[in-house]
């Protein structure tokens, strides 16, 4: 009976065999390697899962660094390297872009020149460090590359700039070396320089023309923009084609008379308005024609030493009494100065005064005192007064 049992036993071995052998290969494709769970997990190296055909290595993810290498993200069948991702490009070597004119970045050859980003200095590399060499910052300034030579260049005008220029509104090449019209304006327009942008206006006036307002006078500038107003006061009349305001002043007085042959006469005024003297009268009397002489003596240095400033001759008819004058004259006066404003001759010929009207105060000065000379007069006077207030009469024009 045992035989029978053991004998049994040995076919169903014999039997089952070739199924224990095949359940043994390894080279099976649908292995789940159950049994080796704890390789696949291996979460230590959760990053494994990589090559997409092994879903991610995405273990080295801790690579981001190198930036750089971008493109070895490329493996994508290595996805998990992304943390390779890291050199996405050495951008540490950006630096090497072309360096910024104004900055000194440290990056040339010692000797080599430059212009920097605005053309407003020449640069040196000293040291490999870019240094500001030759100033070009004065406004018809520019730096220039002439073959390989770095300079500072004189302009014609502001490169690029917009301005007014005869009556027309110019600009300024990019180089400085020329301009050309951008507007021209018409015979009634000017060019406004004020305006943002400089443009041609029409006119408000025509150029030069005054006009009087009362006691305004209004004189148009020349390129017919804008008016220049002034008020004619203390009773000075508004002169259109004078362009200023007119004021005719009597000072001393005739309640006196002397006569006599070789005299001057007249009286000295410390002037406090600047004026032009346009016209000089003297009260005086004489029978037959005769030549006076009319001056004005001036002290600049306020040191009472007069110096002659004006002198005419003017041939007279006799009219009697009367104030006799020198004509159209031009003398101009300043504020702050003083004068001697006399007559001379040396026919017989009678001056009229008054006494005790020092100072005597009007248009453009005040009165000092008389003046009272034998002729003839030198160019040079030292102060020498009398009481005495000549009769005498001005004309001026203030503009």
């Amino acid at each position: 009976m045992k035989k029978v049992l053991i004998f049994c036993f040995f076919l169903i071995l014999v039997s089952c065999g070739a199924k224990i052998i095949d359940l043994g290969d390894p080279s099976f494709d649908g292995n789940s390697n159950t049994n080796d769970e704890a390789v696949d997990d291996d979460s230590g190296d959760t990053g494994n899962t990589g090559n997409t055909g092994d879903t991610g290595n995405t273990g080295d993810t801790g690579n981001t660094g190198n930036t750089g290498d971008t493109g070895n993200t490329g493996n994508t069948g290595d996805t998990g390297n992304t943390g390779n991702t890291g050199d996405t490009g050495d951008t540490g070597d950006t630096g090497n872009t072309a360096p910024d004119n104004d900055v000194d970045t440290g990056v040339c050859t010692d000797g080599d020149y430059r212009c920097n980003l605005d053309k407003t200095w020449v640069q040196k590399c000293v040291g490999g460090s870019w240094l500001n060499d030759d100033d070009c910052t004065a406004p018809l300034k520019m730096c220039v590359e002439d073959l390989g030579s770095f300079s500072c260049k004189d302009l014609n005008c502001e490169p690029e700039t917009i301005y007014c220029k005869t009556g027309d509104v110019y600009t300024c090449a990019a180089d400085g070396m020329s301009d050309s019209v951008s507007e021209d304006c018409t015979n009634t327009q000017y060019c406004d320089d004020s305006a943002d942008p400089i443009n041609c206006k029409d006119q408000v006036c025509t150029p030069d023309e005054a006009t009087c307002d009362g006691t305004t006078l209004k004189v148009c500038n020349d390129i017919g923009s804008v008016e220049t107003i002034k008020e004619c006061t203390g009773g000075s009349v508004c002169d259109v084609s004078a362009k200023g305001c007119f004021m005719t002043d009597e000072i001393g007085g005739k309640s006196g008379a002397g006569i006599g042959v070789n005299r001057a006469r007249g009286n000295y005024i410390e002037c406090n308005k600047s004026v032009e003297l346009i016209e000089f009268e003297m009260y005086l009397s004489f029978n037959s024609e005769t030549t006076i002489k009319f001056l004005t003596y001036e002290d600049e240095n306020n040191d009472n030493v007069f110096d002659k400033i004006f002198e005419k001759d003017v041939t007279l008819s006799a009219n009697g009494e009367n104030f006799y004058s020198s004509g159209d004259i031009s003398v101009q006066l300043i504020s702050g100065r003083k004068y001697i404003f006399a007559t001379s001759w040396q026919d017989p010929v009678r001056y009229y005064s008054a006494t005790d009207l020092h100072p005597e105060s009007f248009y453009f000065g005040t009165t000092i005192a008389g003046f009272a000379k034998e002729t003839p007069l030198g160019d040079q006077i030292n102060y020498s007064s009398v009481t005495f207030s000549y009769f005498q009469r001005f004309t001026t024009l203030e503009k």
